[in-house]
C-alpha cells in the first residue's frame, strides 16, 4: 500500500473514498461547474475526497458524427476554471503524447485510454490494437516528462 498525492489530496486505501465523476464529455463551463460545485459538496458532507473528470474529446465514439467535445483549448479552460473555483483536483483523458504538456499544466490527474481487446487470441494481431499500444507506449514515453499523476484506468504512476 502507498499513498499517490493529488493536489492537496492523499489517496491511499487507508485514506477517505476518492470519488471521480463528472459529465462523460464537457459540454460547457456552466455545466461542468454546476456538476462539480454539486459533486465536491456532496462528497464533503459524506467524507468522501472529490476529483471532477471531464473529457474534452472523446475520441473513442462508435458513431463518426457522434459528438465528441469542446476540443484541448476550450476544455482545458474549463478545466482551469472548475479547478479554480471548487478548489478540485481535474482529470482528462488523452489520447496523443502531443497533449501531455498542455493537459499536465492545467489538470492533476491525466487519464490514458486502456485498450484491451475483449477476446486476445482473436484481436490482437488487428491493426487497430496494435496501433493503439504504439500509441499508448509513444503517450507514456511523453508522460515521463510531465509532472502530472497518471492513471491508466487501471493502475496509478
Amino acid at each position: 500500500m502507498y499513498d499517490v498525492q493529488i493536489g492537496d489530496l492523499t489517496v491511499s486505501n487507508d485514506r477517505p473514498l476518492l470519488v471521480i465523476a463528472g459529465p462523460c464529455q464537457l459540454e460547457s463551463l456552466d455545466h461542468a461547474q454546476m456538476i462539480a460545485g454539486q459533486m465536491a459538496e456532496n462528497c464533503k458532507a459524506a467524507g468522501a475526497q472529490f476529483v471532477f473528470k471531464g473529457s474534452f474529446d472523446k475520441a473513442n465514439r462508435t458513431s463518426l458524427t457522434g459528438k465528441r467535445g469542446l476540443g484541448i483549448d476550450a476544455g482545458l479552460k474549463v478545466m482551469q476554471a472548475v479547478k479554480e473555483a471548487t478548489g478540485c483536483p481535474v482529470l482528462t483523458d488523452i489520447h496523443s503524447a502531443d497533449q501531455c504538456a498542455d493537459v499536465a499544466a492545467v489538470c492533476d490527474i491525466m487519464q490514458i485510454r486502456v485498450s484491451v481487446p475483449s477476446n486476445r487470441s482473436a484481436d490482437c494481431s488487428g491493426r487497430n490494437w496494435c496501433r493503439d499500444q504504439c500509441q499508448k507506449g509513444s503517450v507514456f514515453g511523453a508522460l515521463g516528462h510531465a509532472q502530472c499523476c497518471v492513471q491508466d484506468r487501471k493502475h496509478w504512476k
